[in-house]
């Protein structure tokens, strides 16, 4: 969504709904960031990724405690009324 100048959006998976920071489009590509806990520790997702239709396949960089890694994935977009509201 854009609000301004600026991309905003949210991330759901597992039926809980994340704000999505650091949004961007660029050159095609959609990145984004999204912060969680898990066992007591945070959690940073950066996806990066082309959309085609209501598709988004890229790859994702993760960073728990000292360890980071990344993999591909691949996301479709959820219409508002069909989101999950925790």
């Amino acid at each position: 969504v854009r609000e301004g100048t600026a991309l905003k959006g949210h991330y759901t998976a597992d039926s809980v709904k994340r704000v999505a920071r650091d949004v961007g489009y660029e050159r095609g590509e959609l990145s984004f960031c999204v912060d969680g806990m898990y066992v007591g520790r945070s959690y940073t997702l950066h996806y990066k990724g082309r959309p085609r239709g209501d598709v988004l396949r890229g790859a994702v960089r993760w960073k728990f405690g000292l360890v980071s890694g990344s993999h591909d994935f691949e996301g479709v977009r959820v219409s508002p009324r069909g989101a999950a509201n925790p």
